[in-house]
């Protein structure tokens, strides 16, 4: 009886240590005594008529929720509005086009008149051309005036005035201030001496 309980002392003794051995074993296959990592929390599938929806789920469970997203707002509509702003854009060119055609039509009635104006003036100024042709042309074929008619002048003066190119008493008569300087000048007497000869050129004129 002693002898069987023994043994079964030792029966229990080597179970143990096989036990421990195999625990140690998978221990050391694991590499650590850490609990294995929880598995990671799956959402339920999405619903098929959830397009376009937003998945609520909370971390560590297996369930979860689906919230269907509200549509984005659109801007209403503003096809009037912008038909309105077209019509404003339309009338304001409208009225630059009217503005632009009539400011056209003065600058073209002021070119007209300038150009009626420039006709009217070269045609006098023709016409003033043509007078004095026909008068050098008359002149030159009339002979010259006696200009020793003239109180003060002589032969010498008469000889001077035709060498100035004045051969008539109506050129006499229309001398000017600048005129008498000059035939003074040229025949070497003061202003004064030649000033009395434009009154009886004009009284030998008429």
């Amino acid at each position: 009886m002693g002898e069987t309980v023994a043994n079964a002392g030792e029966i229990r003794d080597d179970v143990i240590d096989e036990v421990e051995l195999d625990v140690d074993e998978l221990e050391a296959l694991d590499g650590s005594d850490a609990e294995p990592p929880a598995r990671a929390s799956v959402p339920p599938p999405l619903p098929p008529d959830a397009r376009g929806s937003e998945r609520t789920h909370t971390p560590g469970s297996r369930s979860g929720t689906w919230r269907v997203a509200e549509p984005a707002a659109r801007p209403a509509p503003t096809l009037a509005a912008d038909v309105s702003a077209l019509q404003r854009e339309l009338e304001r060119l409208e009225k630059g086009a009217r503005d632009n055609r009539a400011s056209i039509a003065r600058l073209r009635l002021g070119l007209k008149l300038r150009d009626d104006r420039t006709a009217g003036l070269e045609s006098e100024l023709a016409s003033a051309r043509h007078r004095v042709a026909e008068r050098e042309r008359a002149a030159a074929r009339r002979p010259p005036d006696d200009l020793k008619r003239i109180g003060g002048v002589g032969p010498k003066y008469e000889r001077a005035l035709h060498g100035l190119g004045i051969k008539r008493f109506d050129e006499i008569a229309a001398w000017q201030p600048a005129d008498l300087e000059r035939v003074a000048r040229s025949l070497g007497v003061p202003t004064v001496r030649v000033q009395p000869w434009i009154a009886q050129a004009r009284t030998l004129c008429g």
